[in-house]
């Protein structure tokens, strides 16, 4: 009988390592996507609203320095908000696995 149950906790230890493994996995990958998009979108997002801001200025004949400057930096603001955001959409199909696959390993009833 002691036999039975030490085999039993120890598939139980493993199938929950397993699933922490799974998760651990999918966390790096979401901080990687989330690292990846906010790279490439606080430039960006920097450089299109400071042009749009320059444009601005010159139609309207005012001096273009300080509102270009703000312009960068709410830029590089909106570029860390969709980099993060966008991050965490592109992993959204890995947790959504994740869970499913912790659901299923649970099985019915519990």
């Amino acid at each position: 009988m002691q036999e039975r149950i030490g085999a039993s906790t120890r598939s139980e230890a493993a199938a929950i390592r397993l699933a922490e493994l799974r998760d651990l996995r999918a966390e790096e990958r979401l901080v990687h996507r989330i690292v990846t998009a906010t790279i490439a979108l606080v430039p960006t997002g920097a450089v299109v609203v400071a042009v749009l801001v320059f444009v601005a200025t010159r139609i309207a004949g005012v001096a273009a320095g300080g509102p270009v400057a703000m312009g960068a930096a709410t830029g590089a603001l909106v570029g860390f908000f969709f980099g993060t955001w966008a991050g965490v959409l592109a992993s959204t199909n890995d947790i959504e696995d994740t869970e499913a696959r912790a659901d299923a390993d649970r099985g019915p009833g519990r």
